[in-house]
């Protein structure tokens, strides 16, 4: 491998460090100055318990995923805006993969609204403000639902002569 490959190389991974990095000291401060929960397999469970409305900032390395830091820098915005209604979770990017399958995101980042612990909605992409306040909103008024994850739910509502 010539020189300059090797070194150019070596600048990317120091580059990609750098922004997991940064990703990293946002969620702190996140989690320090607007009161996120950071949110991992161990904790998952109670947080689910909380009553009220809450949403869950499912994360990606921001080199694959630059949009996470919009929504991250954007959300403590949106709650603020919703005058308090909304408590607020996040999760880095190794337990975001791992809660993935479990709300049925297909992308990141990925907000998942929940409401006494129960599924409501997720939005998936980096919006535009008006658009961004517009589907909180219409989150906000939905009831409780059922996570797309993987499966069919099965119902019964016709006997069938299948044996």
């Amino acid at each position: 491998m010539s020189e300059g490959v090797l070194d150019y190389a070596l600048v990317a991974q120091e580059k990609v460090a750098t922004e997991q990095n940064a990703l990293g000291m946002l969620i702190t401060r996140l989690c320090e100055q607007h009161q996120f929960v950071l949110v991992d397999e161990g904790n998952l469970e109670a947080l689910t318990q909380a009553s009220g409305d809450m949403v869950l900032l499912l994360t990606e390395d921001v080199v694959r995923s630059p949009e996470t830091w919009d929504v991250a820098i954007v959300l403590p915005e949106i709650l603020k805006l919703f005058g308090g209604r909304l408590k607020a979770a996040i999760a880095d990017t190794e337990n975001s993969k791992k809660l993935q399958a479990r709300f049925g995101t297909t992308r990141f980042p990925a907000m998942v609204f929940l409401r006494d612990g129960e599924y409501v909605d997720v939005i998936q992409r980096m919006l535009d403000w008006d658009e961004f306040v517009a589907e909180v909103t219409g989150v906000l008024e939905k009831p409780i639902g059922r996570a797309p994850t993987i499966g069919i739910p099965v119902r019964n509502e016709v006997a069938s002569s299948c044996h």
